[in-house]
């Protein structure tokens, strides 16, 4: 839906852009990105933060790998993307947020329907 809203913004210069025009509401990286583009994006949305250090005002996100990015903002080879500030972005930060929660809830794998009797 943030796709389709043209609040998202995908790949690292589109990304970096959007970061350093203070656009950004959310930092998305694919947890199988290379950790080289996901340090250099970071320390950007550091600088934006206002003092050296701190965090910054949004969140990163990495619960997604690149294929369920792909399959999440409908488009494909996604590493790094940016959400830019419009409601479908809340929902999509909403929905990452009861992800995250459901996959820390399965840590001891009880939700795949797999029972160890």
């Amino acid at each position: 839906m943030a796709a389709k809203a043209g609040q998202v913004v995908s790949g690292f210069g589109k990304v970096e852009d959007a970061l350093e025009q203070g656009q950004v509401k959310a930092l998305l990286h694919a947890s199988d990105g290379a950790a080289d583009g996901i340090r250099k994006l970071d320390a950007i949305a550091r600088q934006r933060g206002g003092n050296i250090g701190e965090s910054p005002d949004f969140p990163i996100l990495s619960a997604l790998n690149s294929a369920e990015l792909d399959l999440a903002l409908g488009r494909s080879n996604v590493i790094h993307a940016a959400l830019l500030a419009g409601a479908a972005s809340k929902t999509f930060l909403s929905r990452s947020q009861l992800l995250v929660r459901y996959r820390m809830a399965d840590d001891d794998k009880t939700a795949g329907g797999q029972n160890s009797n």
